[in-house]
């Protein structure tokens, strides 16, 4: 049997990472054009598995975040269930602490490799700074905990740090400025007071659209990698019902396992990438999944567990142990777990 030239092509491409060259914007735009259920396309995703195990060791982790509030957020991100614009009529919505102590408690003894305290721009700072430390009392010193929330100043983030958080989860979303009221240029320099601040970064290429080009994919990973994140990723855009995005189309599972191959083949230094939400994305190079409590904006619940797009450390887990990845037995190394004087 011949083998047909482009796939003999795409194969060609696809050993440039592991031989140390980088591919070429052609390149990644043939990439990233191929049909998602084509041979090429098989080819890309077994090519972004070796790029993960290469780079992991066969390890994956979870993450566990805590959604603390519901906007309004005057942000107004039109993919975000917590944008004003999206919810005009809205008050802002937290979750108690206690809940959020006792999500804390139940995520550590489940097994999650770190935590995160999600909130939008509209929750009081300083609320931030207390949830922080009263998980922090909660879960002990050695549980890695970071924080996501709006853009901060330089000082904002001492104090985040202060206050118990090991590192950040912060990027610089596909089409912003467009879809949402945050200029580009405040998203990063966001990052670059939280690194300042000695809090590493997490970050996604999200939420990715079928409008968004292969260009635009790539200049966001190169941005991020500026920042040296620990972690790293890609998500496809939720049209969650009742936001501005909501009549757009959702990328199904094989075209979000594409895109996780290709971040593997232009990031070749990050050992976590995710989203591993599906056993096909898992196979194709993400080693890192978020399991999700409380509020989230993907959805509109209060509960994003029990009735919304969340899932639990035990499903995740589950989609690991069904793809032959290792997961990790303790906390995410790496955080800076000193606390800033």
């Amino acid at each position: 049997m011949s083998i047909p030239e482009k796939l003999k092509k795409v194969y060609e491409i696809l050993e440039k990472p592991f031989a140390g060259e980088p591919l070429t914007m052609e390149e990644t735009e043939l990439l990233w054009g191929l049909e998602a259920n084509s041979p090429e396309a098989f080819l890309l995703r077994c090519a972004g598995l070796r790029r993960a195990l290469e780079l992991s060791g066969g390890v994956a982790e979870i993450h566990a975040q805590i959604g603390l509030d519901a906007g309004p957020c005057v942000k107004n991100c039109a993919f975000c269930s917590f944008a004003k614009c999206n919810n005009p009529a809205g008050e802002l919505k937290i979750t108690p602490m206690a809940a959020v102590l006792d999500y804390a408690r139940a995520f550590r003894e489940a097994g999650a490799n770190l935590l995160l305290l999600m909130s939008s721009a509209a929750f009081p700072f300083e609320r931030l700074l207390e949830a922080a430390q009263r998980v922090r009392e909660t879960v002990g010193p050695d549980m890695p905990l970071l924080v996501n929330t709006g853009d901060v100043t330089f000082e904002q983030a001492l104090s985040l740090r202060r206050a118990g958080f090991n590192g950040a989860y912060h990027a610089s979303r596909m089409s912003e400025g467009v879809l949402t009221d945050i200029p580009p240029e405040t998203r990063e320099q966001t990052m670059k007071n939280l690194v300042r601040a000695g809090l590493p970064l997490s970050f996604c290429v999200e939420p990715v659209g079928e409008e968004h080009t292969a260009r635009q994919f790539a200049e966001k990973i190169a941005l991020h990698l500026e920042y040296d994140p620990l972690t790293g990723g890609v998500g496809r855009r939720i049209p969650v019902k009742g936001t501005g995005v909501e009549d757009r189309r959702k990328l199904d599972q094989a075209e979000q396992a594409r895109l996780i191959a290709i971040y593997r083949l232009l990031d070749g230094k990050t050992a976590l990438a995710g989203s591993a939400n599906a056993t096909l994305a898992a196979n194709s190079g993400a080693n890192l999944c978020w399991a999700e409590c409380g509020f989230n904006p993907r959805d509109f619940s209060g509960r994003t567990e029990t009735d919304g797009v969340g899932r639990s450390v035990e499903y995740i887990a589950k989609i690991y142990a069904e793809t032959g990845w290792e997961l990790r037995n303790g906390p995410s190394p790496g955080w800076n777990m000193t606390t800033a004087r």
